[in-house]
């Protein structure tokens, strides 16, 4: 999908929600092995092991290396008090933005499940969400999803409350596998890092009114 409105969005929650609802009641074979997207797999996903060396990498200022560091620590706080049992920690697909859809014959298909793994469904949520232009772009955006998602598993007032949290989660995500190819020049990882820093920037300062 290349340009997402209402009702593309509400065709993508629909979809996330019946993926959630499976994956709450997947039971793995013996042997099965996936992806973690908790903590250290968040951090490790642009290929280094702490947001030290991606600060290096990047070569990022004082400012930017803050914001990183403030993110990746409110990602670490949420671990820990939210913990990881089956209501809110299961199979995800980790990269559910608009880009990664399909018009199936009218329905909505999913492509590139390179990131498939174990992970937060608030942070599946958060990432269909996190290609937004502008903040009133994304409350639209997150009205429209929620509309569909809900029509095949709940998404509680409390979830809400919580998208800012996973939504900074997931920009994190995003500008760290970003500076893991900052060396790839036809890549333009500079401008992509700049761009989900500024995002993340505004997120972690400015409540969302959810």
């Amino acid at each position: 999908i290349q340009v997402p409105n209402k009702i593309t969005y509400q065709k993508m929650g629909f979809f996330v929600g019946k993926l959630h609802a499976y994956a709450e009641s997947f039971l793995p074979n013996t042997g099965f092995v996936a992806k973690h997207w908790d903590y250290d797999g968040i951090i490790s996903v642009g290929g280094l092991t702490s947001v030290n060396e991606y600060a290096d990498r990047a070569q990022l200022s004082i400012i930017e290396r803050s914001i990183l560091t403030e993110a990746a620590d409110k990602f670490y706080d949420i671990t820990l008090k939210m913990g990881m049992n089956a209501k809110i920690f299961g199979l995800i697909h980790a990269d559910l933005h608009y880009h990664n859809f399909i018009n199936n014959h009218g329905a909505l298909a999913a492509i590139d499940f390179d990131s498939f793994g174990w992970g937060y469904y608030l942070y599946d949520v958060a990432t269909s969400l996190s290609k937004y232009d502008d903040i009133a772009d994304f409350y639209k955006s997150l009205k429209y999803f929620l509309e569909g998602y809900r029509q095949v598993r709940e998404f509680s007032s409390d979830e809400v409350l919580l998208i800012q949290d996973f939504l900074c989660v997931s920009l994190l995500a995003y500008t760290l596998w970003y500076i893991g190819l900052f060396h790839l020049p036809q890549f333009s990882a500079r401008d992509r890092i700049k761009n989900s820093l500024s995002k993340l920037r505004y997120i972690l300062k400015n409540p969302l009114v959810v």
